[in-house]
């Protein structure tokens, strides 16, 4: 299951995805800093939109500018940022410029420029200060799956270790455990969480249960992607580190929705995205390491140009170097970083989660506490909720039938998702609903009166 391919595009935006491929090939035969043909009405520069913020005397001005920021097609609703971002116009124009310095001088693009070279320090260290890392610490990867599959390939494990996660993880976690179990004979250890968490301490006192003597590891996703739920990364790394055991965090939700600092979290390895909640480019991601420069837990990574290297350079540095990277898209990120810190990351974080509050007391209102499958409580809450307006949870036909008649018949992109509750149980289904700084109360209301009306035509 890929993070990117749950559901099939909506043939009917074809016509519209050639119109942006026909403008942007305009665009770039333009040459220069030119405007997107393709663009709405976004900002010419960081400063500008600094600039149009600053101006706003309302909240809603204030969305609404940054609204405007983004390309997405109007004829549809976006809440699917779970699954991938939609990237800002800077952003876009960032990407479009990395491509022309490439086009114009390739070697001295790859070589001799700092911004796009394959070393990326100038990209790294903004990232890093973000993530609240330091540059030595991070390196770029193409995602999150990317980057827990050569942590998890790099890091010493053996035969009998075991390793736990949770049976709400993402496959990108459960899939590189598995290869793991049959070329090294490592035991992946999954543990059920309660769909509906009441306390911290619950979750923290379930990884605790399944330690055993042969505990190596605990790895498991900061923001779960099938309900959203926040889980306590900070008091299981802090359990991991008690014990002392490797803390390995997905964080593919956590850049771009939620204020993040590494540092203070206390993990050892924390792997993320640059495509979801931060709306960069496709393909891109980081890798974490925890005091990199030391190396600590005699990381070898399974691909590299600088293996010779490893006495004196940052583990992360032999990551980095290995082949040529997109580095414009990687670049783009880094835009996108400051395209988040001027808008504000901690009124990003307050609007993504008072729109899923919105969106769950609408669900309640709708169809009762039952249909809700994310937890109201704000001490868990994220930029993502999920539902299921049926009477039977465990049919997958009907979330099916739901989520495409949503997606076909209103142009409203959510997703399904399903997980299992206990080991060897039946899968449980639902649609996860997204909500990001684009979004708005009035998406929430139109993708829940399709919803109302796609149930009554399905039957609950």
């Amino acid at each position: 299951m890929h993070r990117n391919s749950m559901e099939s595009r909506n043939v009917s935006r074809r016509g519209f995805v050639k119109g942006i491929g026909a403008a942007t090939g305009a665009a770039l035969a333009a040459g220069g800093n030119s405007r997107l043909a393709m663009a709405g009405t976004f900002s010419a520069s960081l400063p500008d939109l600094q600039a149009a913020l600053n101006a706003c005397t309302t909240d809603e001005d204030f969305w609404k500018t940054v609204r405007r920021e983004f390309l997405l097609d109007p004829a549809i609703i976006y809440m699917n940022t779970g699954t991938e971002g939609a990237m800002a116009g800077l952003t876009v124009e960032s990407l479009k410029s990395g491509y022309l310095a490439f086009a114009a001088n390739p070697m001295g693009a790859c070589y001799y420029n700092p911004t796009y070279s394959y070393e990326q320090k100038p990209n790294r260290t903004k990232v890093a200060a973000f993530l609240g890392a330091d540059p030595e610490e991070v390196a770029f990867t193409m995602n999150t799956t990317h980057g827990l599959n050569l942590i998890l390939n790099a890091l010493p494990f053996q035969s009998g270790d075991e390793i736990i996660t949770t049976l709400h993880d993402h496959a990108a976690l459960p899939s590189p455990l598995d290869c793991l179990r049959d070329r090294r004979g490592i035991v992946p250890v999954r543990i059920a969480l309660p769909t509906l968490v009441q306390s911290r301490q619950e979750i923290v006192y379930r990884f605790a249960s399944a330690l055993t003597p042969r505990t190596k590891a605990l790895a498991f996703s900061h923001i779960n992607y099938t309900n959203g739920l926040r889980m306590p990364v900070r008091e299981l790394c802090d359990l991991a580190r008690a014990y002392g055991l490797i803390s390995i965090v997905d964080g593919a939700h956590t850049p771009g929705m939620i204020e993040l600092n590494l540092h203070d979290i206390g993990c050892d390895f924390y792997c993320c995205s640059g495509h979801k909640w931060l709306n960069g480019p496709a393909g891109t991601g980081v890798l974490y390491i925890r005091n990199a420069p030391s190396n600590p837990w005699s990381v070898r990574p399974v691909m590299t140009e600088l293996y010779d290297s490893l006495a004196t350079r940052p583990i992360t540095d032999l990551f980095q170097y290995s082949g040529q990277h997109n580095t414009p898209a990687y670049t783009a990120v880094a835009v996108a970083v400051d395209f988040v810190k001027t808008v504000g990351q901690a009124k990003i974080e307050q609007r993504v989660k008072d729109l899923n509050s919105y969106f769950k007391k609408k669900v309640v209102e709708q169809w009762g506490d039952a249909a809700l499958l994310s937890t109201t409580l704000p001490e868990f809450a994220s930029g993502m909720g999920t539902f299921n307006p049926f009477l039977n949870h465990y049919d997958m036909m009907k979330i099916i039938s739901f989520s495409t008649r949503v997606r076909t018949e209103y142009n409203i992109i959510t997703r399904f998702v399903g997980w299992l509750e206990k080991p060897g149980g039946p899968t449980r289904y639902g649609q996860r609903v997204s909500t990001h700084l684009f979004n708005e109360e009035k998406d929430v209301d139109s993708f829940l009166d399709a919803a109302a009306k796609a149930v009554a035509s399905i039957g609950r």
